[in-house]
């Protein structure tokens, strides 16, 4: 019996597409996690430390990564860093959004540009005095509507390179929303461009073979992969006190 259930195992793990745990996911991509963001109830609006309703593990979170992409910039040079995804929904856009704002706070020159083609929608995080970032002065969104974004209909590179040095002019930090680079040829051009590359996951839906189709396009593209962020992950998984300092 101990057998059969020991086989049973091994072919569950053979045929299962899912990744089931942190451990399995540090195996298959090298890179490491820059930050883990807890599955909360939120709106998004940004809500002032110490606002009724804030949740402190999410916004702790985001804090977290914010420190960690910090240490990435070298020299104190400007840099664009490329957010995407295995697929759609796994929360890129949502983390582009959180993460320019908490640089902006920490007086940084922060520019977002919506580089997802397929599904422009950083825009709507944006709009009013409200919302995550709204009304901070140091902190400009380039919607993939704007007159600036012409070049994103091109998938060369040196266009892309182009018009990032540009916007390097006017800012510490350029986050690049892309669209999902398993799906979208246009997102591995990005990250090519970009100087470094977040890849966003929620192991609560990822697969084994998306997974593995993003990290080749990567790959393929020569992008500079900085680190993972897990979204959404379960209260009861260890906290990202840890995530500070794992950049190299």
């Amino acid at each position: 019996a101990l057998i059969v259930a020991a086989g049973a195992l091994v072919l569950r793990a053979a045929f299962d597409p899912r990744i089931r745990d942190e451990r399995e996911l540090t195996a298959l991509i090298p890179a490491p996690v820059l930050a883990r963001i807890p599955r909360v109830a939120r709106s998004w609006r940004f809500l002032p430390s110490g606002a009724r309703g804030e949740d402190s593990s999410f916004y702790e979170a985001i804090e977290f990564l914010r420190l960690n992409v910090q240490r990435f910039r070298p020299g104190r040079e400007s840099v664009v860093l490329a957010v995407t995804s295995p697929t759609a929904g796994d929360g890129k856009t949502t983390l582009v959004a959180w993460l320019a704002q908490s640089l902006a706070f920490n007086e940084a020159d922060v520019v977002a540009v919506d580089c997802d083609l397929k599904r422009p929608m950083l825009n709507t995080y944006f709009e009013g005095a409200g919302e995550v970032g709204g009304g901070l002065p140091n902190l400009r969104v380039v919607r993939a509507g704007d007159e600036d974004m012409l070049l994103l209909n091109l998938t060369g590179q040196e266009p892309l390179q182009d018009m990032f040095d540009e916007l390097r002019g006017s800012a510490d930090y350029v986050l690049v929303d892309t669209s999902p680079v398993g799906s979208v040829a246009h997102a591995s051009a990005v990250a090519a461009a970009a100087d470094g590359v977040i890849l966003v996951l929620d192991l609560g839906r990822l697969r084994r073979k998306e997974l593995l189709v993003a990290t080749e396009q990567l790959a393929n593209a020569r992008a500079n992969v900085i680190g993972v962020v897990l979204n959404r992950v379960s209260a009861d998984l260890p906290t990202y006190y840890s995530a500070v300092g794992q950049v190299r």
